[in-house]
């Protein structure tokens, strides 16, 4: 039966983002169990120096996918480690143009492929 994780969390290189994962996870049989991940993120990345008309925005939507193995310490505690890797991403920035009144500057930026790139999770479940 599939589950569904939600993270939201702050970092200094993104100050919010919000993702949700699914795992399609089989009741345990046996002490370890493998996981097929999906995942899909949105953030947003403001940085605002002192001045007038300086502010940078940043706003990413991704889509992923990835592996995980499971090991069940009881039927309601598992320690997890999860590999996502980018299947999609969009991501555009905005920013003034340097020329003053208002006028702004956006760079788009889209990227797909089915990569092995990992950025890896450890994870402790509690199941009910």
């Amino acid at each position: 039966m599939p589950w569904l994780s939600t993270w939201i969390h702050a970092t200094a290189a993104s100050p919010i983002s919000v993702s949700f994962c699914v795992d399609v996870l089989p009741m345990p049989s046996s002490v370890l169990s493998l996981e097929l991940v999906g995942s899909a993120a949105i953030s947003q990345h403001k940085v605002n120096p002192d001045g007038p008309d300086n502010d940078t925005t940043t706003n990413m939507q991704a889509l992923g996918w990835g592996l995980g193995i499971n090991y069940w310490l009881s039927r309601h505690w598992a320690l997890s480690a999860i590999a996502l890797n980018p299947l999609l991403s969009h991501s555009s920035t905005e920013s003034p143009n340097g020329l003053g009144m208002g006028m702004t500057q956006t760079d788009t930026t889209t990227t797909y492929g089915i990569v092995f790139d990992p950025s890896i999770s450890f994870l402790i479940h509690l199941y009910h």
